[in-house]
């Protein structure tokens, strides 16, 4: 006989434990970070009004650490996460880069309210640790704060802006201190931090605020400078950032002092600017030059532009007190009209010098005209005659031409002898960059007999604008 015997022992259940995070969790006001334990009290929030808690987790291990969920639980939505990172979040090993996440606690009816965060964690993918920080505050009566325009806000932090205000002017904006619970409700506080703004205190202030009852006062904001300012106005257990910007009064609109009064294709002028009264604050923008053909078939000619830099765009300064403007550090600049009929505008822009300030463009006409022969001359070939000819036609029509011979004696050889090149010129100017209608033209014509007797050639030239006749070209 075989006797088999068994032994059953008691079968004990696998136990693994959480990792600990080797996290520090603080709240953060500014630039001061305050240790955290397990409790964070809001303290005494105005019924109404949001404020928010700021809170960073810092990472002194040396592995890295997830933020796999983030959760308010909370019996109502009083307690809410915002503008925070959405898990999953690595929170840097050795306090690199930390975990911030705000907590918004908002009730409109006065209570104490409790509420807590649970964040979940991982290390190296297994579950780690995480923080349960609990959560209470308490929302007591408080008058409802409004603004009237030019003013905006309050926002959900508190914000009331101003808005933009010249330097040295103002701006009032009128607010209202509303009760709209059932008992009165006491003010004992009432301050701004900053002369900036400034204000007189609601009449009886401190006072109490009947049920139902509204009281209005009026806070004036005047900068000394232009920049942005702040300051914080408490109106009992409520504390609201007031910001405005101060921006420089404006230049006063300058004269444009050209050198001429008519302008024409192919030259250059002067330009310069002035003040008719002193620039209150040293200041700088941009002088603009733009150009808008009145020719359908080109748009643009690039050699409208300033000589110095061969641009469209250069700097001004004015120095306060002054009335004279450097263009380009010079107290004039120079310009091209180009070789193309049209408007030349120049616009002046102080940036954020100019807010406010009126400064109309200066526009000048580039009128159509006929061809502007630069050079011209007439050579001999074996058994040729060569005109050539450096023009330029504002108005991009050359065509009809004509050319009459003369003898060595001065006699007319023949009549006039007729072309037309505008289907040549047409996709000449097709062909190039916007660079301008100039051109360089030779026109040949062969010679049966002795070319040493013709002695010069009349040219006449013709665009849409008229017809110019050159000087008589001889023959050497």
């Amino acid at each position: 006989m075989i006797r088999m015997a068994c032994v059953l022992g008691a079968m004990l259940p696998l136990t693994i434990a959480a990792q600990t995070a080797p996290l520090s969790l603080y709240s953060v006001a500014g630039t001061v970070e305050t240790p955290v334990t397990a409790l964070y009290n809001f303290g005494n929030v105005a019924a109404g009004s949001p404020t928010i808690a700021h809170f960073r987790a810092r990472n002194t291990g040396a592995t890295a650490v997830v933020v796999a969920n983030l959760v308010v639980i909370a019996v109502s939505n009083q307690f809410a996460i915002v503008n925070t990172s959405s898990p999953p979040y690595t929170i840097a090993p050795n306090n690199v880069l930390p975990f911030d996440f705000y907590v918004q606690f908002t009730a409109a009816a006065p209570a104490t309210y409790s509420a807590s965060v649970q964040v979940t964690l991982t290390v190296n993918g297994a579950p780690a640790n995480g923080i349960n920080l609990q959560l209470a505050a308490t929302a007591i009566p408080a008058p409802i704060l409004t603004v009237g325009a030019p003013c905006s806000g309050p926002g959900s932090t508190g914000s009331i802006n101003f808005g933009n205000v010249q330097q040295g002017s103002s701006s009032v904006c009128t607010f209202s201190l509303s009760n709209s619970y059932s008992q009165p409700i006491a003010i004992s506080t009432f301050s701004l931090s900053s002369g900036v703004f400034q204000s007189a205190a609601p009449v009886g202030a401190p006072l109490n605020l009947g049920a139902g009852q509204t009281v209005t006062f009026s806070i004036t904001f005047v900068p000394p400078g232009s920049i942005p300012y702040s300051t914080t106005l408490t109106v009992g257990s409520q504390t609201f950032t007031l910001t405005g910007t101060g921006y420089p009064p404006p230049l006063s609109t300058p004269s444009f002092v050209f050198d001429s009064s008519t302008f024409m294709s192919g030259e250059q002028h002067t330009l310069s600017l002035h003040l008719p009264t002193p620039a209150p604050i040293q200041a700088s923008g941009l002088l603009t030059l733009t150009f808008a053909p009145s020719i359908a078939a080109v748009s643009d000619d690039t050699t409208v532009a300033f000589v110095a830099t061969n641009t469209r765009t250069l700097s001004f300064a004015v120095n306060q007190g002054s009335t004279d403007i450097q263009l380009n550090n010079q107290p004039s600049v120079t310009f091209a009209t180009g070789t193309t009929a049209g408007t030349i505008t120049f616009t002046f822009n102080p940036g954020g010098y100019g807010t406010g300030g009126s400064y109309p463009p200066a526009v000048i006409a580039i009128v159509p005209a006929p061809i502007s022969v630069e050079t011209a001359s007439a050579t001999t070939r074996a058994n040729e005659l060569d005109i050539t000819v450096v023009a330029f036609d504002n108005t991009y029509s050359t065509g009809a031409m004509g050319f009459t011979f003369y003898n060595t004696t001065g006699q007319a050889i023949g009549g006039m002898i007729a072309a037309n090149f505008a289907q040549q010129f047409s996709a000449y100017y097709q062909a190039g960059p916007p660079a301008g209608s100039s051109f360089l033209m030779r026109v040949s014509f062969p010679v049966t007999g002795d070319v040493t007797q013709i002695g010069a050639v009349d040219v006449t030239l013709t665009n849409s604008a008229g017809s110019v006749q050159l000087p008589r070209l001889n023959f050497p």
